[in-house]
Order: structure tokens, then sequence, then C-alpha cells
């Protein structure tokens, strides 16, 4: 019997796990199989899964959901209006917020643009809608007048006679930095992110602090850095380089930074897998370079990264070229969040509400719907493995796929088959089992592997057997799989057993395609049943170890390759 024993120093409570053999007696704390209180349990908890499956990308934890939206009073100034996808009118901020669980806008701002659009009132005035609206706000400095990438980072005008005299340049940078921002303090509103540069993999506001004058490219970094601090010593400053999965260039510039002195809080990128299809033409290979480096580098740089731009391609007249956009931007959500060990903390949408010409990055259509590509946001993330040990096995978390534990060994002694431990000491990563006649066995969770050693082998042992169980709602499209063979679990019942045999893997899938796979020890012998036969609503699966075995390992993998969206 499985118990409801302590998780973390508290009462383990609402285990669908629970096996009741011939004899056993339930624990007064342990609802009993078709009981009234093991029903509503087992409903409890697919209620719980359900709502744990209809969350979004955007969440509790931390992750931002945003987008660049500095175009918005310009287009609305010339007759631009937004509507939900029924056709509803709707404030964008509103829109954003409401229907795709964005919580940041981000501004970019220019010195002296020549039309005023991106300049300091502009910005402010975008700022105050964005706080009305409940959202937070990331500031993006260009230091020019107009736009600034990694070929174009054109002085501002006004400091163009200065631009040898980098002490001259430094400080006219800072003094525009703490303008702006003392005119959003004085607006009410206080940045949560601040970048000093947009896209500085060739450095900033040049010839002053062009790559090739790394000395100049520092001080400017370091003042606008200060400028930010001064102001908002709380807000996060970053450092924003474009080609996110270009690992070389993100150590080569923020090298060059780091070496004369420079520092950030987080480190900003633009990720656009169009832009390197020429080199790249798998624009999903380009995602996962990118979210290789945000591992890698927030491990080097120890500070998180967030992705402050992104887009994909928006041909409305063109449903396949909809269908694929719509995808990669899940997975660019998904991935940036699911598979960057947290370090990810957001993914920023640039210029959603550009029509499809000019601009083939946008999202919306020519008459101001959002189109297929934004669904993406609505779609709940693939599952995630995680890992950990409790008193009565180990537990596969697979998040909207739901929960897996694989029991504790019961070992084979002498003329009783399955002896269950009868004490259990758990420490984080480590349980030591102890049996009868002496066996001492030790669990010890490594990553995705378990690792089991007898320590003391009890008289008369002869095998040990491991057992998980599958919810019933996996007879809605969930599949089994062991080695090359597979088969549905039955919606409805007609027959006891779904595979008997030797076997080194196991898996099941959900009706979305996440797979999570179990690997064991070379002839083990398997068998997967349908519980129902017992009347007991639940798939079942039994692993018989090799006889005399006294060590073994258990792989684990989640493999959402092929997570339908």
């Amino acid at each position: 019997m499985t118990t409801g024993k302590a998780l973390n120093g508290k009462p383990y409570a609402g285990n669908l796990h629970v096996r009741f053999d011939e004899g056993e007696v339930a624990s007064a704390a342990t609802p009993r199989r078709g009981s009234l209180l093991y029903r509503i349990t087992f409903q409890m908890a697919i209620f719980a899964a359900a709502a744990f499956a209809a969350a979004a990308f955007g969440g509790d934890d931390g992750f931002v959901l945003g987008a660049d939206i500095s175009l918005v009073s310009e287009m609305e100034s010339n007759g631009a209006r937004f509507k939900t996808a029924a056709g509803v009118e709707r404030d964008f901020f509103a829109l954003l917020r409401d229907d795709y669980g964005m919580k940041a806008v981000r501004l970019r701002v220019w010195v002296d643009p020549k039309n005023g659009w991106c300049g300091t009132k502009d910005t402010v005035e975008k700022a105050k809608r964005a706080k009305k609206a409940g959202m937070d706000v990331m500031i993006d400095f260009h230091y020019s007048d107009t736009w600034a990438d990694p070929g174009h980072q054109i002085i501002p005008a006004a400091w163009a006679p200065y631009s040898n005299d980098v002490a001259k340049v430094t400080a006219l940078l800072a003094a525009h930095t703490e303008s702006v921002l003392k005119a959003l303090k004085a607006a009410d509103v206080a940045p949560r992110w601040v970048q000093v540069g947009n896209e500085t993999a060739s450095g900033f506001v040049w010839p002053t602090g062009h790559h090739s004058r790394p000395d100049g490219y520092a001080a400017l970094f370091k003042a606008g850095y200060a400028a930010v601090k001064k102001v908002f010593p709380k807000a996060v400053v970053l450092v924003h380089l474009d080609r996110g999965h270009d690992a070389g260039l993100y150590d080569w510039n923020l090298g060059m930074l780091a070496e004369r002195g420079a520092k950030w809080d987080m480190i900003g990128m633009s990720l656009y897998p169009w832009g390197a299809q020429k080199k790249i033409p798998d624009h999903y290979k380009t995602i996962a370079m990118c979210m290789e480096n945000i591992r890698r580098l927030s491990e080097k740089w120890k500070c998180d990264v967030m992705i402050v731009e992104t887009g994909v391609h928006n041909r409305t007249q063109e449903p396949e070229t909809q269908r694929a956009s719509r995808k990669e931007l899940w997975r660019i959500l998904n991935d940036a969040r699911l598979l960057t060990n947290g370090r990810c903390r957001g993914v920023f949408y640039w210029e959603p509400e550009c029509r499809e010409s000019p601009y083939q990055l946008g999202a919306f259509t020519n008459d101001g719907r959002p189109t297929e590509i934004m669904e993406a946001y609505k779609l709940k993330p693939a599952p995630s493995l995680a890992m950990s040990l409790h008193g009565d096995g180990v537990r596969f978390s697979c998040g909207s796929m739901g929960e897996f534990d694989l029991s504790h060994p019961r070992l084979a002694i002498g003329g009783e088959d399955r002896c269950k431990p009868i004490e259990t000491r758990h420490n984080g990563n480590m349980c030591v089992l102890k049996y009868k006649d002496d066996g001492l066995l030790k669990v010890t969770l490594d990553g995705q592997r378990v690792h089991y050693r007898l320590e003391q082998t009890p008289n008369g042992y002869r095998k040990p057997f491991q057992e998980m169980y599958v919810p019933i709602t996996f007879n809605q499209g969930g599949k089994w799989h062991v080695d090359s063979k597979s088969g549905d679990f039955p919606l409805v019942k007609g027959g006891a057993k779904l595979f008997q045999g030797n076997t080194r893997a196991f898996a099941v899938s959900d009706p979305n395609n996440a797979k999570l796979a179990l690997r064991f020890s070379s002839g083990t012998w398997m068998e997967v049943q349908d519980n129902r036969e017992w009347n007991w609503a639940i798939f079942w699966s039994g692993f018989h170890m090799p006889g005399g075995i006294k060590e073994w390992t258990v792989e684990a993998s989640l493999d959402t390759s092929a997570f339908a969206r």
C-alpha cells in the first residue's frame, strides 16, 4: 500500500497512485479505492491538472510577455484603430494585456527625431498609457536621432561636432539619459528595465563608440549605466545585442565591455530566425542555438537574459505561412520559458501592431485585427520534466501532461515476492530504504537518472520490482510504447493485458504527443495492464528487474519535439 507519508516535512496528501494488495488494510489517512473519498480525491486531481493545462505562457514565475509598440502613437495619429479578433474596437494596450497576457511594453527613445515620434514627449505619453493599463515599461535608448541597429548607429546631429571627444560625448549621453528618465519620473512612471543602446554588436554612437574604438564604446556604456542608476536605482539595465544564436558575437562584445570595467544587470537579445536563414535555413535550429546561448551566457556572466526583440513572417493571404509563423513564435515563447534553466526572463515581440506591408514581421491585419500569429500567446507551454524523490518513490512532474510516480523497489526475498521497505529515510535527492532481514537499498536522484544500489543484501534476495500508474484520462488519445511496439490506452475496457515481455524501454504519450520515456536495465520483464478489469480506473505498469541484480539505473526523458500546437 502506498500511504500518505511526509513530503518536505508536510503531510503528502492527494496521491492518486495508491495500490491495495490482498489482505492490506488502508490507513485512516488514505482513501480506499472505490470509496467516496477516493473518487472525490481523484476528481479533484483531474480538475487541478486541467487548470494547469489551461495556463498560457504568462504566469506568476516572473516570466514576462511584452511587445515593443513604439510605433503605435504615430499609427493612431494617422487613423489606425485596433480591434479584437471578433472585430470589437479596443485600446491597443488593453488588447495586448487582456487578450494575449502581455504585461509590459518596450519604448524606444530617439534624441531629436525629425517629426517628434519616439522623442521624449511621445515616449512619456506612451509610458503613461502603459502605466494606466497596469503594464511595466522598458525604455530602449537608441542614442541617435533615428533608427539604431548593427549597421546604423548614427551619432545625434547635436553631438556630431564632438565625435572625437569621448569625454564630451559621454557627458552628452549621460545628460540625455537623465533628462528622459527624469521626465518619466515627473510623470510618475518608473521603468522596470532600461536598455543602454540598441543592438550594439558594432558599438554605438558612431564613430565615438564604434567597436573599433572599444575604450569609447565602454566609456559610453558605463556613462549610460550610471545615469540610469542615478535616476532609478532599482531599474534593471540591459546591454542589448542582435543575433541571439551567435555565441561568438556575445563573447567578443561583452568581453570587450567587461575588460574595460563596464557592467550590466541583464543581457538583452534579438532573435529573428528569418535573419539567419541564409546561413541557417532551419529556423528551429536557430531558436535552439539561441536557447543554448542563453543558458551559457547566464552561467558565464551570472545574470539573467531577456529576448527583447523577436518577430515572424506575417502574410495574411498565405494560410500555411501564418500557421508556420504561429508555431515558430510558440516555439520561441515555449523554449525561452522552459529550456533556459529559468534564466530567460521574458520575450518581447517587436511592433506586432504593424500591418503586413511594408514591414513583414508584424502580427496584425491591415484593418487592425490580430492575425493567427497572436494565437501563439494563448497556447499552453509544452510539458517539461522535473524529477523529485519522496517517501514512496520517484515523481516525474511533466507539466500539463501530468505527474507519474515510480514506486520504490519491492524486493523478492525468500518466498515473498514483493517485500516493501519497512523504513524510509528521505533527504533531498537521496533515500535510504530498509527491508526485512537487514536489507538496505540506497536511491540517488542525479539529474534525470535514478540510481539504485543494494548496500546490504538481505538473505534469500532474488530480485526487485517497481510499478507505475498512468491516469485513466490517457484513454482519451494517449498511447503506451515498449521498444518498437506501441498501442492505444483503450477507451473502454476490453481485457487486462496490454503488453507483457522483456524490454528496456517504456514510454507513455498524451494526445498532444508529449512522451515520457523510461529506460531500465537490460533483462527487465515488463507488463502493462488495464486495471478496470478489477474495477480500478487506472492503467498499471510493472517492471521486474533481472534476477540477482544489486545495482541498476532508471533514466527518464520527456520528448516534446512533436508536441501539437
